[in-house]
């Protein structure tokens, strides 16, 4: 089991497409979103709020609920994240 270091909540979405992943694309996902807000990130222009950062092929969309809980709301591939939109 790992270790959060930020508190995060998942959607539906994120949690199942998490559990799609082999384990190296999950650490490395996982690690990223521990990381936040360091990394590729910018604002996600189709929802006022929310961010995207890139992580290899995925695309994760995000905000912040309050200043330390980040709510992870889409984690998918690359072209599909922007069509599911959030």
């Amino acid at each position: 089991m790992r270790q959060q270091k930020k508190p995060a909540l998942y959607s539906k979405q994120a949690n199942k497409f998490l559990d799609k992943l082999d384990a190296d694309a999950e650490n490395k996902v996982m690690d990223a979103i521990d990381k936040i807000p360091d990394g590729d990130i910018s604002p996600y222009r189709s929802k006022k709020g929310y961010f995207r950062m890139r992580v290899s092929d995925y695309r994760i969309l995000f905000t912040w609920l309050e200043s330390e809980i980040i709510f992870v709301a889409v984690i998918e591939n690359r072209g599909q994240a922007y069509k599911k939109g959030v």
